[in-house]
């Protein structure tokens, strides 16, 4: 993200832009350019996206859980 901001002060030297992510962050949600972030398997098979997919506990395809077992060593 601040490579994105420091990539815009280049292109508009006459704009002021925020210069950390929280300030970054709350500008872009001051302009309603809110984001959802969505959980995806780390292989890319899938993203658990929509009503259908977001309770799913394991991947459809590579069969991977889409939580870490924190206690499994």
């Amino acid at each position: 993200m601040i490579m994105i901001v420091d990539l815009l002060k280049d292109v508009f030297a006459h704009a002021t832009f925020p210069n950390s992510f929280y300030k970054t962050k709350n500008l872009i949600n001051k302009l309603g350019l809110n984001y959802v972030k969505i959980s995806a398997c780390p292989k890319d098979c899938m993203l658990y996206w929509g009503e259908k997919n977001e309770s799913l506990e394991q991947y459809k395809w590579c069969k991977m859980y889409k939580w870490k077992d924190k206690n499994k060593k």
